[in-house]
């Protein structure tokens, strides 16, 4: 999670652990990751995987199911 990177006690080691290239810095490495997370994993991919699936339906109807998963808030 990403709040153990701001742990005392954990986020020397996953810093050190996650460093790929030292040109980079690891909370670059951390955000690729974080970002392949969200393509492949979240919510809201498995809505674009059942929209490319279903194909038929009416597009506002995928734009409400779409925005009933997004987070507003944040």
């Amino acid at each position: 999670l990403e709040a153990d990177f701001y742990n005392e006690e954990t986020g020397a080691l996953l810093n050190k652990y996650i460093m790929r290239n030292p040109k980079l810095s690891s909370e670059y490495v951390h955000r690729a990751f974080r970002l392949v997370e969200n393509i492949l994993a979240s919510d809201l991919t498995g809505v674009f995987q059942v929209a490319g699936v279903h194909g038929g339906g009416s597009p506002v109807m995928e734009t409400i199911m779409m925005v009933g998963t997004y987070n507003i808030e944040k």
